[in-house]
């Protein structure tokens, strides 16, 4: 095996993974808990960050220093993003116009409000990825492979590669994420020969739909495989995290507490966090009920969802 290894990171909106090509195939490199996905999560907690596996206790505890979600903030002009000002006001972290029509997201540290760029948190998860990697393979990892929705632009890709820069990593490649899977899948698939794919991918905070090409011919006696992006659409506000948003307007709509829950972060993190947990239980059950006591003063709520 090489010094260096070369590892491919799903830089997630909700969650993260990476993994390692060898012994002929790609193995999911488990976090700290054995887990296979890793919350993309950061929590200014103090003196400490915490990130990824460590922060599960704090999603509900330090709302406003628990930063999540940046990936769909990477790359956004505050100017232009009508959808995006919306989705910002829901968030418990503040998030704050810089001079370049851009956003950084607001924290404290040591007693200090500072803005940070989606790109330095982004910069944080990735590091704690490498350095999971690291600690399985035991090996140093200087070149990696990250994948983006299809929808990304070339500003967002490219502050996506300086996130992990800032790490001293080199990026080989940016790939859009419907062809990584399809690389995934159709490579390994002798029957797949000259035939378009539909690639459907719904994940914690995009929607991105691909079409894609594999053809496969014989060159010197030899079957070369190739993938060609034929179409590609995606809706960057359309994900687990937007399900989770619709179900929590909902329940305040359903139980008519939107003045006593505007502007209460905590209590809409702690409703939001209740919820995803409901959207899990529907996945394989027809109906449960959501209680959460004392969202706000001595307010219960108990909610039949189907």
């Amino acid at each position: 095996l090489p010094i260096y290894f070369a590892i491919g990171l799903d830089l997630g909106t909700t969650f993260s993974c990476i993994g390692v090509y060898r012994k002929g195939g790609v193995e999911i490199i488990p976090n700290s808990n054995g887990e296979k996905i890793t919350p993309s999560v950061v929590v200014f907690k103090g003196e400490d960050i915490l990130i990824g596996e460590d922060t599960t206790d704090y999603l509900v505890k330090d709302s406003k220093n628990c930063i999540y979600e940046v990936k769909r903030l990477i790359g956004i002009d505050f100017t232009k993003e009508e959808e995006s000002k919306k989705e910002i006001k829901k968030l418990p972290f503040k998030v704050v116009n810089n001079k370049k029509h851009t956003l950084d997201i607001e924290v404290e540290r040591k007693g200090k409000k500072v803005p940070l760029s989606p790109a330095e948190i982004s910069s944080l998860i990735i590091k704690k990825m490498i350095y999971n990697a690291e600690k399985y393979l035991n090996k140093k990892i200087k070149k990696l492979v990250i994948t983006v929705p299809a929808y990304f632009k070339e500003p967002q890709k490219e502050l996506t590669r300086q996130a992990a820069e800032l790490l001293g990593l080199e990026v080989i490649r940016i790939i859009n994420e419907p062809t990584a899977a399809a690389l995934a899948y159709g490579f390994t698939k002798e029957k797949l020969k000259n035939e378009n794919i539909l690639v459907f991918d719904l994940g914690g905070g995009t929607f991105d739909v691909s079409i894609l090409a594999f053809e496969s011919q014989i060159i010197d006696k030899k079957e070369v495989k190739n993938l060609k992006v034929l179409s590609t659409a995606g809706d960057m506000h359309l994900g687990g995290e937007d399900f989770d948003n619709a179900l929590v307007d909902y329940i305040i709509s359903k139980q008519n507490i939107q003045k006593e829950m505007e502007g209460n972060l905590e209590a809409r993190k702690k409703l939001k966090v209740a919820c995803e947990k409901i959207k899990k239980i529907l996945s394989v059950a027809e109906e449960t009920t959501l209680r959460i006591d004392n969202i706000f003063g001595n307010k219960d709520i108990n909610e039949k969802i189907t």
